[in-house]
């Protein structure tokens, strides 16, 4: 009995596994006159992952595999003032790039960092059909209680029919439309996630991977919030109740 529950565990363990995808984030350094910068030290963070490189002989740098979500970038190096991004978005089966990484001097080397924003691309210039709408965009629209008819509203080129339970891609046929959630293939309608537990959706009007299989219609990739992000939430919440 104990032999085949260790068995089954071990089995979802690998089902988990398979389902769960990972997205990569390169980027490149440069100092003030433009040229790569190599050997800077380049810090990633997030809530549960704290993961530290260099830079190669030209400069760039490659972080992976990282497990969906948002993360903070320092890059530092001597007589240089640190750089910080942040709010880095990494998408499953996704390179997120990182641009305009320039050390600039520090002669007082006060250590004060230059912080950068990253601002998420909506077209995937890699592949212009694909659209990313982000936790933050989902937080600020109105309740989320369909997500078939939330992203024919987000999402050129989608729409619904009147009920809401189907999406049509560019005037494809109703029941061509797939969902994955957390790499997980969903057949039927659109699945019920809560609008706070949703940590980022791709829609795929065109140009879908392989890996989706062969798709007439359009793909929507659901990446839901991991424990670490809930409860992150939780605390600024907590800490912004308190100063108030």
């Amino acid at each position: 009995m104990r032999r085949s529950m260790i068995l089954v565990a071990a089995f979802l363990m690998n089902l988990v596994g398979m389902a769960q995808t990972f997205g990569e984030i390169h980027g490149q350094v440069f100092d003030e006159s433009g040229a790569p910068y190599p050997m800077a030290n380049v810090q990633l963070l997030s809530a549960d992952l704290s993961k530290g490189i260099v830079t190669e002989l030209d400069g760039k740098f490659k972080l992976k595999p990282l497990v969906p979500g948002i993360y903070t970038l320092k890059i530092s190096a001597m007589s240089y003032a640190p750089i910080e991004v942040t709010d880095i978005l990494v998408s499953p089966d996704k390179i997120t790039f990182l641009s305009d990484l320039t050390l600039r001097p520090d002669p007082e080397k006060l250590g004060v960092a230059e912080k950068i924003e990253y601002v998420v691309p909506l077209i995937d210039p890699d592949n212009t059909g694909m659209q990313t709408i982000t936790a933050e965009e989902i937080k600020n629209q109105p309740e989320v209680k369909n997500i078939a008819t939330f992203v024919a509203k987000t999402t050129p080129g989608v729409t619904t029919n009147a009920e809401g339970t189907e999406l049509y891609f560019r005037g494809s046929r109703a029941g061509t439309a797939l969902y994955f959630v957390d790499g997980v293939k969903i057949i039927g309608r659109a699945p019920k996630i809560p609008q706070s537990g949703i940590g980022s959706i791709n829609v795929y009007t065109g140009g879908v991977p392989a890996k989706y299989g062969d798709v007439t219609g359009g793909v929507i990739v659901i990446e839901t919030k991991n424990y670490f992000d809930l409860y992150n939430k939780k605390v600024q919440r907590q800490r912004a109740t308190e100063k108030s």
